[in-house]
């Protein structure tokens, strides 16, 4: 399964060399789920986290061990350009994104 992932992320970003507007190192960590990196669910709210700095992306399921992946943020700029929008949030700041919904209890 983290095979298919990887593949993915790696497929897009040779489809697109992306633009990069975070301050943050492009390695910088990021949480985020399984259905987000397979196109399976939007992101729904981002949190930039104050303590270490690093960012949470997650759909309006609930977090689990199973469903959460650990990628980097340039990965995640080349799974969705549009979390560029955000890259001045500070740290401790949360943005939400309304509509799209994706019910992740179904079938998992």
């Amino acid at each position: 399964m983290l095979s298919v992932v990887f593949y993915l992320v790696q497929k897009r970003e040779a489809e697109t060399r992306m633009r990069y507007l975070f301050q943050d190192a492009r390695n910088t960590m990021v949480i985020t789920t399984k259905e987000i990196l397979r196109g399976e669910c939007p992101i729904a709210v981002v949190f930039h986290d104050l303590d270490d700095g690093m960012w949470q992306f997650l759909d309006d399921g609930e977090l689990s061990e199973d469903r959460a992946a650990i990628i980097s943020l340039e990965e995640m700029t080349a799974i969705d350009d549009s979390v560029n929008d955000i890259a001045d949030l500070p740290l401790g700041g949360i943005a939400r994104r309304k509509g799209d919904v994706c019910d992740v209890s179904l079938g998992r």
